[in-house]
């Protein structure tokens, strides 16, 4: 399944968008990335397997693509796993953010 996802709101409104999408599916989110036409991203999500609960997806919009290291780092120190990172619009600019759940 794919989604559209207005790149003009802010990154916790699409966090919740994502998030909702993934409850109502099932399923969980494999790709999210800038899309065009701006400011519009894109979301590839696939089927969760049946009875696995699904955890909360965190979004952390980087200073750029060489920040991403020493987040993967923090974020598995929390229990948590790099899902993708990518461009996406943030409030209408384009942003490097990284999906950890």
């Amino acid at each position: 399944m794919d989604a559209k996802v207005n790149g003009s709101l802010s990154l916790e409104e699409q966090r919740l968008q994502l998030s909702a999408a993934e409850q109502a599916g099932p399923c969980l989110l494999k790709n999210y990335a800038r899309g065009d036409p701006s400011p519009n991203n894109f979301a590839s999500f696939g089927d969760a397997p049946l009875g696995q609960s699904i955890p909360d997806l965190i979004l952390v919009q980087l200073p750029g693509q060489t920040a991403l290291a020493a987040t993967v780092e923090a974020q598995k120190t929390a229990g948590r796993t790099l899902v993708c990172c990518n461009q996406v619009y943030v409030n209408s600019t384009p942003s490097w953010v990284a999906v950890f759940r």
